[in-house]
């Protein structure tokens, strides 16, 4: 019978040997992985007006990634496994993969450079004119505010003033009527004292008169009665 039994070193130097060769196709992998772009998704195309000056150079940058996943291979690929009897067996690994050369910058589209310029120079005069256009309607409608404003206060004041004069003449005609009745009544208080008195007097002089006659009928009486006693004394 064939002996399979390997001394322990050689087992050693064959799982060394084996993981190098995992390592190295997992780095290799990753490596591939870091270098290769992403799928872009599709883009629209838009017409964009541009100017020379503006366009800039496309350069492809290195990034330190790809320095550092060459230097860590190179530095596991140098370990060395322990010296072995037997040779170790060869472990296929994967061949790196070629990284997809980098694809040329996209022409710049060809410009009509003076059709170009015009038309940013159309619009930038439209884009003035819109602006003062913009800035003209907001002075008229803050004109317009202002003047509404200014009429609105106009009436209303007017208002207030018509008020005003209106309770002004209202007070007047009041103060008027006040003193016309105030006058109507002194002069019939007047002319009331004056009939008490008129009537007065009138009543005076009746009541003088009538003493008057009184005194006059009863001397002529008494004159009468005397007359006819001296008369009578003659005769006897």
């Amino acid at each position: 019978m064939k002996d399979y039994k390997k001394p322990p070193f050689q087992k050693k130097a064959i799982a060394l040997g084996f993981t190098l060769g995992i390592h190295a196709v997992a780095l290799v992998g990753l490596l591939y992985l870091g270098m290769s772009n992403p799928p872009e998704p599709p883009k629209q195309i838009k017409t964009v007006l541009i100017k020379p000056e503006d366009l800039k150079p496309v350069t492809r940058e290195e990034t330190e990634f790809e320095e550092t996943a060459h230097e860590n291979i190179a530095e596991e690929i140098t370990q060395t496994a322990e010296p072995s009897v037997e040779p170790a067996p060869v472990v296929p690994t994967a061949a790196a993969p070629t990284p997809p050369a980098p694809q040329p910058a996209p022409a710049p589209p060809q410009i009509d450079i003076q059709k170009a310029q015009q038309e940013a120079k159309a619009a930038e005069l439209a884009q003035a004119k819109a602006a003062q256009q913009a800035a003209e309607a907001a002075k008229r409608a803050e004109a317009a505010e202002q003047a509404k404003q200014a009429a609105a206060k106009a009436k209303a004041e007017a208002a207030q003033k018509s008020k005003a004069e209106a309770e002004a003449t209202r007070k007047a005609e009041v103060e008027a009527q006040r003193k016309a009745d105030a006058a109507q009544k002194a002069k019939l208080e007047a002319q009331k004292k004056a009939d008490l008195a008129a009537k007065q007097k009138a009543d005076d002089a009746a009541k003088a008169k009538a003493e008057a006659d009184a005194k006059r009928k009863a001397d002529t009486d008494a004159k009468a009665k005397a007359e006819a006693a001296a008369k009578a004394k003659a005769e006897a």
